[in-house]
Parts: structure tokens; sequence; C-alpha cells
């Protein structure tokens, strides 16, 4: 790690303490690259939770060039360090940054932070500022309504809309409550939800409906095993019947909110 400067400590605390409750530091962090697998240091991270499974990774950088603004070399030298790796990234140079080096940055989606910055009435709303594109989100997805696909025999997959006492049942025959069967679908496919709406590079809260879909010939693991729902159908003057669950629709409502405080 190069020389902690006051600029780069200010604009670490700045980062540090606006960040969501339960957020963590790490200086002189090691990340894995997606590709290669190797590990690659990185001056500072920050970690903060944006959903079960699923967080927002901000890497500090800093350059060690002891005069002059910072040259576009090393901005391209950061861009491709952090390539292949789960980061959004702030770079502080003490000097400054060439005009050539700060758009690039800027184009790339990092942050590139001067001294100038503390000149500012409020340095800390500068800093932050600058941050709106990277600024870390949490997401939370309400269900509102469920519908299931069932493989009505001789008629194909029929999707109706599922109230919450409606009768599941894995194969051995036992009961499963539908709510905490649709609380664990959406769990389970929130990194492609926060993924599919691009919400790391959203600037702003946003407040909307996801819908989550899974299958045809969805199934679930229990005990290492992979197996059918199924669904009780009854029919009037007819025994009832167990049909299988092709697949299932949930609609959520969907709540990002900005994590910096």
């Amino acid at each position: 790690m190069p020389k902690r400067t006051n600029l780069f400590q200010d604009v670490v605390s700045i980062i540090h303490e606006h960040l969501a409750e339960g957020s963590t530091i790490e200086r002189s962090a090691m990340l894995r690259n997606r590709l290669t697998g190797e590990l690659r240091e990185v001056d500072v991270v920050l970690r903060s939770k944006a959903g079960p499974g699923y967080q927002t990774v901000i890497a500090v950088e800093a350059t060690s060039l002891s005069s002059g603004p910072v040259d576009v070399g090393w901005v391209e030298e950061m861009i491709a360090k952090h390539q292949n790796l789960p980061t959004k990234v702030v770079l502080v140079s003490e000097n400054g940054f060439s005009e050539q080096a700060r758009k690039l940055a800027i184009a790339e989606n990092m942050v590139p932070v001067a001294p100038e910055v503390m000149e500012h009435e409020d340095p800390a709303l500068e800093v932050l500022q600058s941050m709106r594109s990277l600024w870390p989100k949490t997401v939370s997805l309400t269900p509102v309504r469920a519908e299931v696909g069932v493989d009505v025999p001789g008629a194909g997959i029929e999707w109706v809309q599922a109230p919450q006492d409606l009768h599941v049942f894995a194969e051995d025959g036992s009961h499963i409550e539908l709510l905490p069967l649709v609380k664990a679908l959406l769990e389970g496919n929130m990194r492609r939800t926060i993924e599919q709406i691009d919400l790391q590079n959203i600037a702003e809260d946003m407040n909307a409906f996801a819908v989550i879909t899974v299958g045809p010939r969805w199934t679930i693991e229990f005990e290492g095993e992979k197996r059918s729902l199924l669904v009780e159908r009854r029919m009037e003057g007819q025994e009832s019947e167990l049909l299988r669950i092709d697949g299932m629709k949930v609609t959520s409502y969907l709540d990002g909110t900005a994590s910096l405080r």
C-alpha cells in the first residue's frame, strides 16, 4: 500500500462513516480475480450488504507518485487491475489528475478524487456526491402475488393464482407452507434480480415491481435430492388429486435504497 496521505485517509474515513450500519473496512485487502483465480492486493476495501447473499465492494486505490498530476497510464493500470474484480473503484491522487486521466476514470465508472475536494465548504458531501453512481444499495423484495404453473394431464401447463393457503406438498405427501416457500424463492434469486436491474449503477432510490419466474420442470433440493412439488386440485364431484408444479411466478414489491447515510 502506498503512503497513507491525509487525502487518502480522509476519503476512506468519509466513505466508511457514511456507509450503512454493519459495513466493514479492510486495508491491504486481497481480492480474487474471477477469471484467473489469483489474488490481487487492493489498498482499501469497504463492504456493504445489499441483500441476502449479495454485497457491494468499494475499492479505494491511491497513487504513490510524489509530484505532478497522475497521468492516464495509472488510470489504465487500475482499469486493467479491477476489470475482473468485484469492485466499484475510487481513485485518490494527492497531486490531482491530468484532464485525460480524469475523463478516462469517469468514463470507466471510476471516481477520481483530488485535493480540491477538501477545499469545499462541506468536503464529505462533495466526496459522496461524486460517488453517486457507486453508492451501495440495500434491496428488499416483498411478495405481493404468486402464480403456479400446474401440469394438468391432457391439458398441459395451466397458470393459476396461488392464495396463501394453497395446499402444496412434497412428493412424500408432506405439507409445505406456501409463504416460506415463496420467501425462500425470492432470497435464492436475489443476486439474479439485483444484477438484472443493474442496481449498483442506479444513483437514486428506486421502487418498482419485480417478477421472479422459475421453471419449467421446477424442482427443489431436499436431503440432497432434486424433488418436484405438488399441488392439490379438487374438482366438484371428483376425488382430489395431486398435480406437479411445473413453475412459479412471484410478483414482488422491490425497494432499493441508497445505503450511504
